[in-house]
Formats: C-alpha cells, structure tokens, sequence
C-alpha cells in the first residue's frame, strides 16, 4: 500500500506535482476544422450560432474604424471606414461594404476586416461577395493562430462562404481577400458562436487526476 507518510512516496508525489505543475504552463495546441461549405459549418457548430446580418441599419450608414455594432468591434486595414450596402446581398438586403475609394465600394483585395468579440468565441464563418476569386483568395485567421481559406468553388451564387471551428477559444478574427489583380470583396452576414465553457488544459487534468489519487490514498489509510 502507497504510504503518504513514507519519505519516497512523498518524493514521489513531490516530484510528480512538479511536473504536472509544469505541464500548466505548456501552450496548449489548437485544432482547427475548416470549411467552405456553409452546410457543413452549420451542421458542426448546431443551433447557438449568433449572426450579423447588418439588417436594419440605414443604407450608406458609415461604420468608422474602431466603432463598435451589436456588441462587435469592427477596424479595417489601411483606415478605412465600412458602409451599409444595399446592392451586394445573398441573405436579406443589406451588407457591408467599403466607404468609397477608388471608385468602388468594394474591399479590395489586399484588405482586411478585423472583428473583436468582446469575449471568447470557438467559431466563426462569414459570407464573402467575391469578385474575380481564385481559390485561397479570401480568408479567416483567429488571434491564437487557426485560419482557413476559400475554395475556388462558390458557395452560393457570387458567394464564398470561409468558416472554422476551433478547439480553443479565441477573442478575434481578421477577414479578408489575398488575391490578385482587381478582386474585391463585401461581406453579407457573418456568424460566430461564443465559447459558454472552456475546455481544461491536458496539465490542469494531469494534477487534478494526481490530487484525486492522493486524497484516495490517504482515506484508503485512513
């Protein structure tokens, strides 16, 4: 029988709390599922996806960098402010686009979209209006490393959809287009679903399991 009061099962118990101790502080690994088909993302992530359809809001209403709609807090690269769009749209009538640059309301192609949850989050897909595409142009990428990329398929008629599903939870994402040439995006709804319960680091069970194991010891002894 383990004796907790013996000088080497007390080495050993020191010896195994120091490397479970240890194992806390080891950055755990995300896995990341991707996906370019919409069904396929819904059908992962069930019923608690929420969506921002941009519905509601005033065409040419100006969403300027840093501001914050429905909770979410939204900067664009290089500046840029955003725009509710009323002629872009696969889901509704409304959309996001650019603020007027060159001439188009489109992002374009080296732009990108940042989003910030304002908590964490464990899945993200958004829809990209997509104008000369090829394959891998439009992305998502999370702040804890996952990312996923288009296909050269659409999804829906003149719409990527980019979606993944992490198993660690993340506080942002930034979209947008890698292409080349004169592709241009906007985007219509974009979902996420927030992450209610955290999953324990493979170290945190690692010394809950060793806790158990020595409070057994001791009532056993006792």
């Amino acid at each position: 029988m383990w004796n907790l009061h013996s000088k080497s099962s007390l080495s050993i118990l020191a010896g195994t709390t120091a490397l479970a101790l240890t194992c806390l502080a080891c950055p755990a690994q995300a896995a990341v599922a991707t996906y370019t088909s919409s069904s396929a993302f819904l059908s992962a992530v069930g019923g608690s996806l929420q969506t921002e359809t941009f519905e509601g809001l005033a065409v040419d209403t100006v969403l300027a960098n840093g501001s914050g709609l429905n909770g979410l807090t939204y900067t664009f690269s290089g500046g840029l402010a955003g725009r509710i769009d009323s002629t872009y749209n696969r889901f509704g009538d409304r959309s996001l686009g650019a603020v007027l640059h060159s001439g188009a309301d489109f992002f374009l192609n080296n732009e990108s979209i940042s989003v910030n949850f304002g908590g964490a989050v464990n899945a993200f897909g958004v829809f990209f209006n997509a104008s000369q595409s090829p394959a891998g142009a439009w992305f998502v990428a999370t702040d804890t490393g996952g990312m996923a990329l288009s296909s050269a398929l659409y999804d829906t008629p003149t719409f990527h959809f980019v979606g993944l599903v992490s198993d660690t939870p993340f506080n942002q994402v930034v979209f947008g287009g890698n292409g080349t040439g004169l592709s241009g995006f906007n985007v219509d709804n974009l979902s996420y679903n927030r992450s209610a319960n955290r999953i324990p680091e493979p170290g945190a069970l690692a010394l809950a399991s060793l806790l158990l194991l020595a409070l057994g010891a001791r009532t056993r002894r006792g």
